[in-house]
């Protein structure tokens, strides 16, 4: 009999590429979504069985039929969240909450996808580094906090016998990814490909480094410590350094990948998005993703291979999305 995964949040961006890679490793999986931030249908053909609701009404019981629970639900991007203000961190916590407590009743492991926003908006960051929230309120730094309350949801509960690990994306990437979340290399593409001008926020020299979403499949589906004993709550930063750009040269990057004559021009997040959009003006943010390696992950991606599958997916929505 094949190994079974729950999946939270399984038709959102991440979690139908994570139904993907264990579906090819010939897992049954199983998924709930609750339809807010979804990019492919009820029937996608990697997922199983597929139940529509909010993660906060999973049960015991629903959990007891699988060997793993992968915590991948929640609001996502930049310009995502903002209609959420004011109930981002609630709708975090509560979510995690009751799968972590679903967890520990039935006795199955969890990963918890968290995010490298817990960090803070800027800078270079390893596990043991210290999260920074500044004294002011923005859905940005709601979010930040709700994820911050979520890992130590997570953590805590090893004490009640919960076996967890926790995985902090860095700026995942790909096929499916919605532009309209506020996810800057979707949004270049569609441009690009568009013929429109792309839009670069500030002057382009925020540093980032972008992580294909497939290279994030394969650390959560293939490399977490295989003991179970090991699963004590440890966070993994996920990203890929080695992408490092700043948005002004991915901009180009775009540009050349796609054959595309448009212009760069350079504007304000908040022009675009509205007054209450959030973003690091400029500054680092890049992930020391070691701890990672020394599991024996490598990501494989290139930012020319992420915008080249982006814009493939756009061209050809329907066949990319019945992958």
């Amino acid at each position: 009999m094949s190994q079974r995964v729950l999946i939270t949040g399984a038709l959102g961006f991440f979690g139908s590429h994570l139904a993907d890679r264990y579906s090819e490793l010939g897992w049954y999986v199983c998924g709930i979504d609750n339809m807010t931030a979804n990019v492919v249908s009820v029937t996608h053909p990697t997922i199983d069985s597929m139940m529509i609701g909010d993660a906060r009404a999973l049960t015991p019981k629903h959990v007891a039929s699988v060997d793993l629970v992968v915590h991948a639900a929640s609001p996502v991007g930049a310009a995502g969240i903002l209609s959420a203000q004011g109930t981002i961190a609630g709708q975090i916590v509560a979510a995690t909450q009751t799968v972590v407590d679903a967890c520990v009743v039935a006795e199955v492991p969890l990963v918890n996808i968290s995010t490298s926003e817990v960090y803070g908006i800027t800078g270079v960051a390893c596990e043991s580094d210290p999260f920074v929230v500044p004294n002011r309120y923005s859905a940005r730094l709601e979010y930040q906090a709700g994820k911050i309350a979520a890992e130590q949801v997570v953590g805590a509960s090893v004490a009640r016998g919960l076996q967890a690990v926790q995985v902090r994306p860095w700026n995942l990437a790909g096929p499916r990814e919605a532009s309209a979340k506020g996810f800057v290399i979707p949004r270049m593409v569609a441009q690009a490909l568009a013929g429109d001008s792309l839009t670069v926020f500030e002057g382009g020299e925020q540093e980032r480094a972008f992580t294909g979403v497939w290279d994030a499949c394969r650390f959560v589906t293939d490399y977490l410590p295989p003991d179970l004993d090991e699963w004590r709550g440890q966070p993994y930063n996920v990203g890929n350094p080695d992408n490092r750009t700043t948005i002004g040269a991915l901009a180009r990057k775009v540009v050349e990948v796609t054959g595309s004559e448009s212009q760069i021009i350079h504007t304000s997040g908040k022009r675009v998005w509205g007054a209450r959009y959030e973003e690091a003006a400029a500054g680092t943010k890049l992930p020391d993703a070691s701890l990672a390696r020394s599991l024996g992950w490598r990501p494989e991606n290139t930012i020319r291979a992420i915008i080249t599958a982006t814009a493939a997916e756009q061209l050809s929505p329907e066949e990319a999305h019945a992958q």
